[in-house]
């Protein structure tokens, strides 16, 4: 009978034990959601992260973002370029946050504030399904004694697919422009991007391709971009 109800001990403190011994948890919890879970290829996407604070004291996270994109080989495609997360407050130039205990906030990532830099890639602009995460991290040196360091997000799945007939014409076109190298700034940043662009507005308004095309036209006008229609 001791025995027995050793056991039964023991059994029972098992996984407090193996909770114990296993790793500290986070005390900020970043997820990574798309607003679009399927974007044709060749097309940049928007991002939202929500990062809540689960501890109960305060703390500072980073807000500058790296971009991490896992194929389905494994390999990991890493831009080497960084983005503040937006909305950016101007009377907080830092790249740090605080977050109070149990406070939850959410930023929004808009592709045109990646465009060139992010989405230089070809690797990740074909056909396809994507492990998309973020690096999320601040300056040392200007960070302070809260900080927690740098925190990885949750993953979110991006398929990338283009359906027979127009859309598929013009995908076959864009990557045959660039002998296979078409990335999603492509439309705005090559000379053969641009002329595909101008092909899409002019006799392609039925195309998945004609709101993105008009969005970055329109975006274009807006910032000053100017190789962006002409």
């Amino acid at each position: 009978m001791k025995l027995t109800r050793l056991a039964f001990v023991l059994l029972f403190m098992m996984p407090v034990a193996s909770r114990a011994a296993g790793v500290p948890r986070q005390p900020v919890e970043a997820t990574l959601t798309l607003p679009n879970a399927s974007v044709l290829p060749g097309v940049p996407f928007d991002m939202t992260v929500t990062m809540k604070n689960v501890s109960r004291s305060p703390v500072s996270v980073g807000i500058s973002a790296g971009l991490i994109v896992t194929l389905a080989d494994g390999t990991k495609i890493t831009p080497k370029e960084r983005h503040i997360l937006d909305p950016q407050i101007s009377a907080h130039p830092d790249t740090w946050i605080q977050l109070s205990a149990g406070e939850s906030r959410q930023w929004s990532i808009d592709w045109h504030h990646f465009t060139p830099s992010m989405f230089h890639y070809p690797e990740f602009s074909g056909p396809g399904t994507y492990d998309v995460t973020l690096d999320l991290a601040a300056n040392k040196l200007e960070a302070p004694e809260d900080y927690v360091g740098a925190i990885v997000t949750s993953v979110a799945r991006l398929t990338r697919a283009v359906t027979p007939g127009e859309d598929e014409a013009l995908w076959k076109k864009m990557v045959a422009a660039t002998d296979g190298k078409w990335a999603d700034d492509s439309l705005a940043n090559s000379k053969e991007g641009r002329h595909i662009l101008r092909e899409i507005l002019q006799i392609h308004p039925a195309s998945g391709y004609y709101p993105y095309a008009l969005l970055l036209v329109w975006w274009g006008h807006t910032f000053g971009v100017r190789n962006a229609v002409h």
